[in-house]
């Protein structure tokens, strides 16, 4: 679980790292869970300051920015996959979760760490894209994806979701409804 407060600290103290860049973009993103930090008494706005406020061309650039100066960090090309996603950018998603995750292993590697989270969350994202991206090219490779995620963490709703599309396009509808179900009996609030 991440703590904001720390994500934020974070930012403050690394501002103009690549990391630093995506978690400011990130926390101010409709995807961010987090309420935005609130002004404590000795911190109120002087009379003329304006909180800052990102446009998502902003966040957009400050991801982009990140990712290239976070060249070593799984975390940041997570994120920033996440953010990607959300705007719809199959062909950016494709190419910024495969760089990811030969960070991710070179990473695990170094560290004699699995990091299996994060593998599984580059993977997802990574599949999600694939099946819109130059569809259905590459709805193998996110079948493989999907499935190998399922493995593990069969409740996955994204995995649901990818599976069930890709049947629905082979016109396998029986097997398309069943994954679809599941995804929706998992997170009845995701209509996408």
């Amino acid at each position: 679980d991440l703590d904001a407060n720390i994500l934020r600290e974070y930012v403050s103290l690394f501002a103009d790292s690549g990391l630093g860049r995506i978690l400011k973009a990130w926390l101010s993103s409709e995807l961010c869970p987090f309420p935005p930090p609130k002004k404590s008494e000795d911190e109120k706005y002087e009379e003329n300051e304006v909180p800052e406020i990102l446009t998502a061309e902003d966040r957009l650039a400050m991801m982009t920015d990140g990712v290239n100066k976070a060249e070593n960090s799984p975390f940041a090309y997570r994120l920033a996959c996440d953010y990607f996603l959300y705007l719809e950018e199959n062909e950016t998603v494709v190419e910024t979760s495969r760089a990811g995750l030969q960070v991710l292993s070179a990473q695990s590697t170094k560290l004699s760490l699995s990091l299996q989270n994060t593998k599984d969350a580059l993977n997802s994202v990574l599949g999600t894209a694939l099946v819109h991206y130059q569809a259905p090219r590459n709805h193998a490779e996110a079948k493989r994806l999907f499935e190998d995620i399922l493995q593990r963490k069969p409740k996955l709703t994204p995995a649901l979701i990818g599976l069930g599309l890709i049947f629905e396009e082979i016109e396998n509808y029986g097997a398309a409804i069943d994954f679809l179900q599941q995804a929706l009996g998992e997170d009845p609030s995701n209509v996408r």
